[in-house]
């Protein structure tokens, strides 16, 4: 089947309605297709990255596991990227949401990347 369909209010592919959803599993499944489709660095066309979509629904458990498989998959979203309002998903974290869960994996994920970046690891 064709992944990059968006046959929905919103217009997002299979990747941002499971993201918005909370269904783990499917996102992982999704990733790993590797046919380019359902990608890490996906964005719809608002600008939102799958992280905004996780943390616009509060979907903690899915922050947490685009965090992790950012850090094991070569091509990856961009932490500070900027949606077309000019929000990351931090600051929707804390401005649009109050998600206090998902502001704290946010903020300790940018914490332990610019560790790792001043002692050369990253």
């Amino acid at each position: 089947p064709d992944l990059s369909l968006c046959d929905n209010k919103r217009q997002w592919s299979p990747v941002f309605q499971a993201v918005g959803g909370g269904w783990i599993d499917l996102v992982d499944l999704l990733l790993s297709t590797g046919d380019g489709v359902c990608r890490l660095d996906a964005i719809d066309f608002n600008g939102d990255s799958l992280l905004h979509v996780a943390v616009r629904y509060n979907q903690s458990e899915c922050v947490e596991y685009l965090l992790t498989a950012q850090s094991a998959k070569p091509l990856c979203w961009n932490l500070a990227h900027s949606n077309h309002q000019n929000e990351t998903a931090l600051k929707l974290s804390v401005v649009r949401t109050h998600s206090p869960q998902c502001m704290e994996m946010l903020l300790r994920h940018a914490y332990s990347s610019d560790d790792d970046d001043e002692h050369g690891t990253n």
